[in-house]
């Protein structure tokens, strides 16, 4: 393109319809007539950018980010350079960089991110599934129930099994797949509450996903109360369990905290163990 151009606006382009006539030695324009004592001022402006600016803007356009340091090494490069090309020179060679196999090994976006990603998904697909359990990034969390447990198709069907004494320990069963065993578990309520095992009951709205976080039940009588979101333990009844994996928790690193309150992990490390191999996919 040229130097010059049409300043934006409906006025603008109203006067400059025409367009300016561009040769080898410059360009022209016909102005038109104006009112008396209206006047034409020409003005010419210059613009440059600092070395490190030029990079950062380069840097900011032919990548996906970049840091302090990477701005820093390209400026750098052509301060060493020097000269009126210098920056141009430099940014050759860093493209001439990144396209060498021997200097840069390839990376991807795409893998870079599936290793990282382990999305919360209720039923079977095959893109964007959750992580093996081993896998490194797999996610974990303390809460017991989450909202993807009352899913509108879900039939949300909570036994509750107790000892003898009609006491605790407490057993939860979520759609026939055991849950987490505690201690104590009663309506917020209604502490005389007692649940009975012999009753199918149904969690009616999506719970807090944190440990002590709202969970609502529907009792034999249609009420729809409030009770607690239990921690997740097995403590005791580990046989019952179809896989149990013993983690460090020095392998787990806290996400969501403003979520969860930290009651939710990634695994930093993958899990090494022959049951890792007993768990499908």
């Amino acid at each position: 393109g040229n130097d010059w151009e049409v300043a934006a606006g409906d006025v603008a382009i109203a006067t400059f319809k025409h367009g300016f006539l561009c040769y080898s030695q410059g360009c022209q324009i016909n102005l038109p007539a104006l009112d008396p004592g209206v006047r034409y001022h020409l003005t010419a402006y210059t613009h440059s950018l600092k070395r490190k600016d030029e990079m950062a803007r380069f840097l900011e356009t032919a990548t996906f980010g970049m840091t302090s340091a990477e701005v820093e090494q390209l400026k750098s490069s052509a301060q060493t350079l020097g000269g009126n090309n210098g920056n141009f020179e430099a940014i050759v060679d860093w493209f001439a960089f990144q396209s060498d196999k021997q200097s840069i090994s390839l990376t991807g976006h795409r893998k870079f991110w599936r290793e990282r990603i382990s999305p919360r998904i209720s039923t079977a697909t095959t893109n964007g599934s959750p992580d093996h359990p081993c896998d490194q990034y797999s996610r974990w969390r303390r809460f017991t129930f989450v909202r993807n447990d009352v899913l509108w198709w879900m039939s949300k069907e909570l036994r509750i099994e107790r000892s003898d004494s009609g006491s605790g320990p407490y057993t939860l069963y979520l759609d026939d797949i055991l849950r987490t065993r505690v201690d104590d578990f009663w309506l917020t309520k209604n502490e005389t509450y007692n649940f009975n095992p012999g009753i199918t009951y149904r969690i009616c709205r999506g719970p807090d996903e944190r440990v002590l976080g709202q969970l609502w039940i529907e009792l034999e009588d249609g009420q729809c109360v409030q009770a607690e979101n239990p921690p997740v333990s097995l403590a005791g009844i580990e046989n019952k369990a179809t896989h149990v994996l013993d983690i460090n928790v020095n392998n787990l690193e806290v996400i969501d905290v403003d979520l969860t309150q930290g009651e939710e992990f990634m695994l930093t490390n993958a899990l090494v163990s022959s049951k890792c191999n007993e768990i499908p996919i």
